[in-house]
């Protein structure tokens, strides 16, 4: 059974500050699925197949990109045509990042990096009027494309980026324009003609097939169809988060699991999927086909081959798809305890998995994780922020007061939440004062699961 409720809290200090949402463009080609924070480590969330990202406010400069790739076919998904960034560092100190705003990060007084932007200009004739600090180089003139090639293969070479060096760099980015691709005058087709030319001068920047497979999935939502002896028509949803975590929601069962996932290191498309079950850590894996059609899956009722039905991006919350339990069941995930009546008999034997939101001073609330074993009169904590043996009494149907080794007391009710849910409340040693909740589940990754979903409020 699941004791829970609902907590929603919004605190005004000073008046309302309006967030001002920040819009950033990676370009070594359009760089898609980059790793975008600001010197804060906020991380920007990229618009939908586009090199824009997004930050929540005003970032803290200097803004740097990691990884992604170049999307060199046009299809917004990783593939083995395109150019690897794996690993590969992108900064900047203004809204475009780009190999030229790498080069100027470097440093870090407005000045200076205006006075190397001038330099650069001079230099290499390019256009004094022009912002390469501002603009993406497509924007700009072939120049600037040639500047921006010029700069990411010193990088790849390791080469000191001396006036001498940057200077052979792009008169020999620039003779390969002008006698390859002199009629080309779009500027995004030109930088693509001269990434596919560094592609097939340094193949190592190729995705390998197992980058290519850990992007497929990576931020995406699977469903899968199975049958079995014990299931028919069985379906499960996997959650694979950019983070290294996952949320799968196992069907007939109703069930949530979350841990981590990462790639097998020997066999290709497999992924490993670890989290913890009543207390016992598990390991289990999900096999996938080259077009992540077909899986072949440990979960559940062992290797069964399972028919994937859809791969979409990450936009719900699979807590949201569980179904309501029929209420009258003591065994099920019921949130009615409308009829509920606390029974020392059934509590007894019991473990639950419990998640206190308990208020601290300062009026702050913080979300621990425990676990209760109940025998009469007795709940045993542990897996806490302590652990201890507390006693219990009985005072009501919906009452009950919990007293701790060192004689405080704390007092229980019933009640129905703002959210017309019934749950317990909590007052800390005294009867006036029930601001705290205690959620308990039968199932630990649910209770993790909450923990994580407070802890996100």
């Amino acid at each position: 059974m699941l004791w829970a409720f609902g907590l929603n809290l919004m605190v005004l200090r000073g008046g309302v500050v309006s967030k001002q949402p920040t819009e950033v463009v990676v370009e070594r080609g359009p760089v898609l699925g980059a790793d975008v924070k600001d010197a804060n480590g906020v991380k920007a969330v990229q618009k939908e197949g586009t090199n824009t990202y997004v930050f929540p406010d005003t970032p803290k400069y200097p803004i740097s990109s990691i990884g992604g790739f170049v999307d060199l076919d046009g299809d917004k998904k990783l593939s083995a045509s395109d150019l690897s960034l794996k690993g590969k560092k992108l900064e900047s100190y203004t809204k475009v990042v780009t190999p030229i705003t790498t080069y100027l990060a470097k440093y870090p007084k407005k000045e200076e990096r205006a006075k190397k932007e001038k330099e650069l200009k001079k230099d290499l004739g390019i256009d004094e009027d022009v912002s390469l600090s501002n603009e993406v180089p497509s924007k700009i003139s072939k120049e600037a494309v040639a500047l921006t090639n010029a700069l990411f293969e010193l990088s790849l070479e390791n080469k000191d980026m001396n006036k001498a060096n940057i200077k052979a760099e792009y008169d020999s980015e620039m003779t390969t324009i002008n006698q390859s691709y002199s009629e080309e005058k779009n500027l995004s087709k030109l930088s693509e003609n001269l990434e596919k030319n560094l592609l097939n001068t340094k193949p190592e920047l190729k995705p390998s097939d197992k980058e290519i497979f850990k992007n497929s999935i990576s931020g995406k939502e699977i469903t899968t169809k199975y049958n079995s002896p014990k299931h028919k028509n069985k379906v499960d949803i996997f959650q694979y988060k950019k983070d290294g975590t996952f949320i799968a929601l196992l069907g007939d069962e109703n069930e949530l699991v979350n841990g981590t996932w990462e790639l097998d290191k020997d066999t290709p498309r497999k992924v490993i999927l670890s989290f913890e079950e009543k207390g016992k850590k598990e390991k289990h894996y999900v096999i996938y086909d080259n077009d992540v059609k077909v899986g072949v899956s440990s979960m559940g009722d062992g290797h069964l081959s399972q028919t994937v039905t859809a791969v979409t991006d990450i936009k719900s919350d699979l807590k949201a798809k569980l179904k309501k339990p029929n209420s009258s069941s003591t065994d099920d995930n019921s949130t009615d305890l409308s009829s509920f009546k606390l029974d020392n008999n059934w509590l007894n034997g019991k473990t639950f998995y419990t998640v206190d939101v308990e208020q601290k001073s300062g009026g702050v609330f913080e979300n621990m994780l425990f676990t209760d074993t109940f025998t009469t009169n007795e709940i045993k904590r542990t897996d806490g922020v302590r652990g201890e043996t507390e006693t219990y009494k009985i005072i009501s149907d919906t009452e009950f007061e919990v007293t701790y080794p060192k004689g405080d007391t704390d007092y229980f009710k019933l009640v129905k939440n703002e959210d017309g849910e019934v749950v317990f409340k909590y007052s800390m040693r005294n009867k006036n004062n029930f601001v705290n909740t205690r959620y308990l589940f039968t199932s630990k990754s649910a209770a993790q699961a909450k923990k994580e979903e407070l802890d996100n409020l």
